[in-house]
């Protein structure tokens, strides 16, 4: 958290700073998993996937729901009935005897 007095650096101006464990070698490698749009303002992403297979074993999916607090409803009305519906649709999945879990965060 960064106080009034402390300055918001840029990327530019955050980036050559000492980092004691930040690899700078690792973070110049190109990212196998990253698209970006050619000439597009800093060539900003396409999309991203996943640079590791899932077929090792199955891995069960879950839901993060992040600062969904009643405070918030002005701002998030037009997503709530969409968020009705995919929290009832993980909720289906684990009642089923699905392992599906939901996680609450604020």
């Amino acid at each position: 958290m960064q106080s009034e007095e402390t300055p918001i650096h840029t990327l530019h101006d955050a980036l050559p700073a000492p980092r004691p464990h930040r690899d700078m070698a690792i973070a110049q490698e190109p990212m196998p998993n990253f698209r970006a749009t050619p000439d597009g303002p800093n060539r900003m992403p396409l999309s991203f996937r996943t640079a590791y297979g899932l077929k090792g074993r199955p891995r069960p999916i879950a839901l993060l729901v992040e600062d969904c607090q009643e405070e918030y409803r002005p701002y998030a009305g037009v997503i709530l009935p969409n968020l009705i519906r995919l929290v009832s649709a993980f909720r289906g999945l684990r009642d089923s005897g699905e392992a599906a879990c939901i996680a609450w965060s604020s």
